[in-house]
């Protein structure tokens, strides 16, 4: 059996239909609550799985032209509530999307090098998992 690992060369974010030229990351973190379960002739507590979330980061270099990231920064000035309709592609086949609400918004300018900016959501139910759409 042959496998393959994947690199981040193939990833990239789309907000909306908008693809995010200038992405250099993304994470994505699934959670899910622990109910501590206690059981009658035992010292030891159980667990039992409860509420499931998903949340996450994107990051890249900052573009004044950038759409997508434009988008994003318009929205937050204007609107009381931030939301984005985000897609993670892994690679080729995989994706990972859903509507989010974006928690923070971060532009960086260091003195001496590149403009960045990092966002954190969470997404607003279940992430869908798929093929792209191209």
């Amino acid at each position: 059996m042959s496998t393959q690992v994947l690199t981040g060369k193939d990833g990239k974010v789309k907000v909306g239909e908008d693809q995010i030229a200038y992405c250099d990351n993304w994470s994505m973190d699934l959670s899910q609550e622990a109910q501590e379960v206690l059981r009658l002739g035992t010292n030891w507590a159980g667990a039992q799985g409860g509420k499931k979330g998903a949340s996450g980061s994107i990051g890249g270099s900052y573009s004044e032209t950038e759409t997508a990231v434009s988008a994003i920064v318009t929205s937050w000035l204007a609107e009381e509530e931030v939301r984005a309709d985000i897609h993670l592609v892994q690679s080729a086949t995989k994706e990972f999307a859903g509507p989010a609400v974006l928690s923070s918004f971060n532009i960086s300018t260091p003195a001496a090098g590149k403009v960045t900016w990092s966002a954190n959501f969470t997404f607003d139910g279940a992430p869908v998992e798929g093929a792209p759409v191209v």
